[in-house]
């Protein structure tokens, strides 16, 4: 999704959303509700979320104000993937799939 090491590290968790800089990186830890903390690879020690996953998540805490709305421009052709499509129907609460109908037009 991205080509190159970023400087900001997002992360979900069930605890008190949060930012810890360590060296020129900055990790970035924001609350999700416990329905969502889901569908996760796990890669020895570490969860990583798979694309779809991912996507949800960042479009999520865009619907819950946390991130920046013109992202959502950018990858609005999200949804011409049927397995993201189908991630985000599957999964969204009525409130969030509301936003989704609203934003993507779905």
């Amino acid at each position: 999704m991205i080509d190159q090491f970023p400087y900001r590290i997002a992360s979900v968790s069930l605890r008190k959303s949060k930012q810890i800089k360590v060296e020129n990186k900055i990790f970035i830890y924001s609350k999700i509700k416990k329905e969502y903390f889901k569908d996760f690879i796990k890669i020895e020690d570490f969860l990583i979320a798979k694309k779809e996953k991912a996507l949800f998540d960042y479009t999520y805490f865009v619907y819950k104000g946390l991130r920046s709305k013109s992202v959502l421009d950018d990858i609005k052709n999200i949804f011409s993937d049927n397995k993201v499509k189908d991630y985000f129907l599957k999964n969204a609460d009525k409130n969030f799939y509301a936003f989704l109908k609203k934003y993507f037009r779905l």
